[in-house]
């Protein structure tokens, strides 16, 4: 039996404490703290759980999934910025990719309607690389929206909007910071394979580094997402 005052264990059948003197009346107490009636006597605790601290709510908000799906957004007008900056050349200062490569067509079509018989060598690799570029670009511009509107999307607490979101694959958020990054990586590399190495680093414009910086915060913030 034990103390009800200190909690010592007594011998069975003790009126009084040995250690602190109390009285004992209750001879037939249990030898051990046991279960008790729900609402008598004290309770165990048991912990709270609480947002913020260890355990949240079930859907609580992805900072990181937010924040890519902000990024995604920017990187839509990033990738149909100004990709080359020549100065001194009047109207063909500041052009993205899509009017380069509008340019580019409108002076095939000229030279095809003079007679000419059309682009070779050079100057074909150069048509060639600035019209996958800019399927490129459109490609990215595709999976921006893509991967925003689902990032969004996963944000509503909706239970039909959330089952049509775990259809959509993880991966779609990895290969369109992916594809991010490499549209101005191959850029900056066709222009240097055909401007004279690090001299194409002048023509380079504004939106490439842009892109490029988007395109690495996609992929940090989809590791941090997950």
């Amino acid at each position: 039996m034990f103390c009800p005052k200190c909690g010592s264990q007594q011998p069975d059948g003790s009126k009084f404490c040995g250690v602190c003197g109390a009285p004992i009346s209750a001879p037939n107490q249990p030898t051990g703290p046991g279960p008790q009636p729900s609402g008598v006597g004290p309770q165990p605790w048991t912990p709270t759980p609480q947002a913020g601290i260890g355990v949240g709510p079930a859907h609580g908000l992805n900072v990181f999934a937010l924040a890519a799906a902000i990024v995604a957004v920017l990187a839509i007008f990033f990738l149909n910025m100004a990709w080359i900056s020549i100065p001194g050349i009047g109207g063909f200062g500041d052009m993205s990719v899509g009017d380069i490569n509008g340019y580019i067509q409108g002076l095939t079509g000229l030279a095809s309607s003079l007679g000419g018989s059309g682009l070779s060598g050079e100057a074909g690799t150069l048509v060639f690389f600035v019209g996958f570029m800019n399927i490129l670009i459109i490609v990215a511009t595709v999976l921006c929206i893509a991967s925003a509107v689902v990032r969004i999307a996963a944000l509503i607490p909706s239970p039909e909007v959330q089952q049509l979101v775990a259809k959509v694959p993880g991966i779609l958020h990895k290969i369109t910071g992916v594809v991010v990054v490499v549209a101005p990586v191959l850029w900056v590399f066709g222009l240097m394979v055909s401007g004279g190495g690090f001299d194409a680093f002048k023509y380079i414009g504004i939106g490439v580094w842009l892109t490029l910086i988007a395109g690495v915060a996609l992929l940090v913030l989809d590791s941090r997402s997950n």
